[in-house]
């Protein structure tokens, strides 16, 4: 029943179905209601959420703002057992939504601040948060310029390229080798991203590694937009954030596979991790860091020594809530 009654959801995160990590986040919250307000109890509502936690985060392992929110989600409802209820349930998982839009609003304005009138920005895959820096620039009356290339092979740096143009700012697409091409010709670079490792690394869509180096090279600063929510506490202690890779069917059809012939191996990865000394400043809700200050700002949410809690512990500790 569950996998029926949730196939949609799931498999809009496996197949990738919407791109932005904040996006996605917000559709799963928006389930995690509907499950509230239409469970016949709240023992049915637990069990569902138990049932959907580790498959969503599994699905889409490179999203920390996914895992920290689902976390807090849960976390919330073990604090509140005592008083539990469907009103609190839904308003836990509204806090957690409120906040996630403040943050991003916080971060698109610091961000904005950062951008001067007639700059060209260049920006890579697809971002929430970069588009509301973009709006924030209209709104302020800025004139810029956006270079983004295609971001292959989903090409999502079209659809971003086409949600720019809907502001009415100019915006140059090209082809994602491409980048280097361009680069002499950028003020600045604004990205955002998946995850921040806790030596300031930055997981990000494939290609973004990319994009820091030639801008590295041409000496054009990298700001990376990103709330908290989106650093990857686990890594201070030595774990990995998991890269996705592509179905390789998505890299080619049938007809050509067959005419390159099955001795060649494709792969297609869906994301890369971008070194911390290629960013020039992760723009954060609580401020504009460097990303050496990475390790700071996660003893300060969490304290020392970091208090982390394992999902999977969390939801034993939900099982126990349940009647």
């Amino acid at each position: 029943m569950f996998n029926e009654y949730y196939r949609d959801l799931l498999e809009d995160i496996r197949y990738r179905k919407t791109f932005s990590s904040s996006q996605i986040v917000k559709r799963v919250l928006d389930e995690f209601k509907d499950i509230a307000y239409n469970s016949e109890d709240i023992n049915n509502i637990i069990k569902t959420y138990i049932f959907l936690t580790p498959k969503i985060i599994e699905l889409r392992p490179t999203s920390a703002l996914l895992a920290n929110s689902l976390k807090k989600i849960l976390s919330g409802i073990v604090e509140a057992r005592q008083k539990l209820s469907r009103e609190v349930i839904v308003n836990i998982i509204d806090n957690v939504r409120r906040e996630i839009d403040d943050n991003n609003h916080a971060v698109a304005i610091m961000a904005s601040k950062r951008i001067s009138n007639g700059d060209i920005i260049l920006t890579f895959s697809y971002s929430t948060v970069v588009l509301e820096m973009l709006r924030n620039l209209v709104k302020e009356g800025k004139k810029v310029e956006v270079y983004i290339s295609e971001s292959r092979p989903e090409a999502e740096g079209l659809l971003m390229a086409e949600m720019i143009s809907k502001l009415n700012i100019p915006v140059t697409v090209f082809v994602d080798s491409a980048i280097r091409y361009f680069m002499k010709e950028v003020d600045k670079v604004v990205i955002s991203c998946e995850a921040i490792a806790s030596n300031g690394a930055v997981v990000n869509k494939i290609g973004t590694s990319e994009v820091a180096l030639a801008a590295y090279e041409a000496r054009v600063r990298v700001f990376v937009l990103a709330q908290t929510y989106k650093f990857s506490p686990e890594t201070f202690f030595g774990e990995l954030v998991e890269l996705m890779s592509y179905n390789v069917n998505s890299l080619v059809n049938k007809e050509i596979e067959e005419k390159i012939g099955v001795r060649v191996k494709m792969s297609s990865p869906i994301f890369d991790v971008t070194p911390p000394e290629y960013i020039d400043a992760i723009i954060t809700e609580k401020g504009v860091i460097a990303s050496q200050a990475v390790p700071f700002i996660l003893r300060e949410i969490y304290n020392w020594p970091l208090k982390i809690q394992d999902t999977n512990l969390i939801i034993k500790e939900l099982a126990r809530v349940v009647k």
